[in-house]
């Protein structure tokens, strides 16, 4: 089954409301990039496989995605973690400690860069970099797959969101498991036929993906057209979304909201107000 897809599952998360699981989504996503110590962290991440857990996300689906998004994380701030070095940019956790040299690149009087190295604070803040992504990740991807289209729709047009909103958010959930179903046929097909990529040069690479690309790119732009011409004959956007059903908000639902935004009310007085979570 594509990734980030409704499943109907019968689980616990999946009979809650969708305003809950939206305030759920929102609250550990923005904690999640507020708390930079990973001692905090990744309790946190730990708390979001276990949310996962409960909802029956078909993890494995998700490895190799998981796995890219950690790998593509890594890599876009290995530069960046090597001028980490001044120990006077950390305020929680011990300086002298968090400036301590892993290994030096360059000297403090090396032109232009300046001093480089990887340091103890530098591994910190790079492992912080990673588990943010990934907590993200897992969030979105159980969020889709606990919550329906209709859902989302209903929801977004109770709290009288525009137009525009409702529509990108449509679009964006009806095709990003078709796309990645697409390209799963699509590679499978290439390589029955014999396409193999045998190169590390990354322009090489590019222009070996071009038999994949080109056929996924036109599946999309003939999918959109489709669906731009269907909501048009259905004049959505001319008038108030007409809900299928009547959600109501169980007690259970609401306790969920409530207990959610105090957490992080509380979790936001913590970390700005006594730099629990800082580094």
């Amino acid at each position: 089954m594509p990734i980030f897809q409704y499943q109907e599952i019968n689980s616990p998360i999946h009979k809650t409301h969708a305003f809950a699981k939206f305030s759920i989504l929102i609250v550990v996503s923005l904690l999640g990039s507020f708390i930079l110590d990973p001692r905090y962290k990744i309790p946190l991440f730990f708390l979001v496989l276990i949310y996962v857990w409960i909802s029956k996300l078909p993890l494995k689906e998700y490895k190799g995605l998981l796995l890219l998004v950690g790998i593509s994380l890594l890599l876009a701030s290995l530069f960046s973690v090597f001028f980490i070095v001044d120990e006077n940019l950390f305020k929680v956790i011990d300086p002298e400690w968090a400036g301590t040299v892993i290994f030096q690149i360059t000297d403090a009087d090396f032109p232009i860069f300046g001093e480089a190295a990887l340091t103890n604070g530098g591994v910190v803040w790079l492992v912080n970099r990673v588990l943010s992504g990934l907590i993200v990740i897992c969030l979105l991807a159980n969020h889709v797959h606990t919550t329906s289209l209709n859902e989302t729709v209903q929801a977004l047009s109770v709290l009288k969101a525009p137009f525009p909103v409702i529509y990108i958010t449509m679009v964006a959930m009806r095709f990003t498991p078709e796309l990645a179903g697409q390209f799963t046929l699509v590679h499978r097909a290439q390589t029955l036929r014999g396409w193999r990529v045998n190169t590390r040069n990354p322009i090489k690479i590019v222009r070996l993906y071009a038999p994949l690309l080109f056929p996924v790119v036109r599946h999309v732009i003939k999918s959109i057209d489709i669906t731009t011409m269907s909501t048009q004959n259905r004049a959505f956007g001319l008038g108030p979304v007409t809900n299928m059903a009547e959600g109501q908000i169980s007690t259970t639902d609401k306790a969920i909201m409530v207990s959610t935004w105090a957490i992080f009310a509380v979790m936001l007085v913590l970390i700005f107000r006594f730099n629990i979570g800082n580094l």
